[in-house]
């Protein structure tokens, strides 16, 4: 089993990758559309000729902006991942939790719950007394006369 320092090391190194390729791709993207603008260019007839190659330019433009990106991302987890492996103190990496997980769960007021069958009922909570007995949620009340009903 590996230890935590080289599963982020590994996971680091891997998304290095990923993200070098996508650079690439899109680079290469950006080439195809200054090619076909520049060729546009070269055979300019009409406005909707210009308007297009003007177009291409733009996504070529936005291709290369991607692939810049996409190059930061990939320094980024090449350096991740160097200081994973140059780690001093490798039992803190192996102690890392989630930090962003709660054992508590946070009250929703518009989620509501439903037992499953044969489960103990549910006691809700801040229920205003004068709906216990129309909910039947006390069971004292639950086998007495309605009193507000009588006349």
């Amino acid at each position: 089993m590996s230890t935590m320092r080289e599963h982020l090391s590994k996971l680091h190194e891997a998304e290095a990758g990923h993200h070098d390729h996508k650079s690439e791709h899109h680079l290469a993207i950006a080439g195809h559309y200054r090619k076909l603008a520049s060729s546009f260019s070269k055979t300019e007839t009409s406005e909707a000729q210009k308007d297009f190659a003007g177009l291409l330019e733009t996504m070529a433009g936005m291709h290369e902006v991607t692939s810049q990106k996409h190059a930061a991302h990939a320094e980024f987890h090449r350096d991740c991942a160097e200081k994973c492996n140059k780690a001093m103190d490798a039992a803190d990496l192996n102690k890392l939790v989630p930090t962003r997980v709660s054992a508590i769960a946070p009250e929703r007021p518009t989620i509501t719950p439903v037992p499953r069958y044969g489960a103990p009922p549910l006691h809700p909570q801040n229920v205003e007394p004068e709906l216990v007995k129309a909910l039947g949620l006390d069971e004292e009340s639950m086998h007495e006369e309605e009193r507000s009903l009588r006349q």
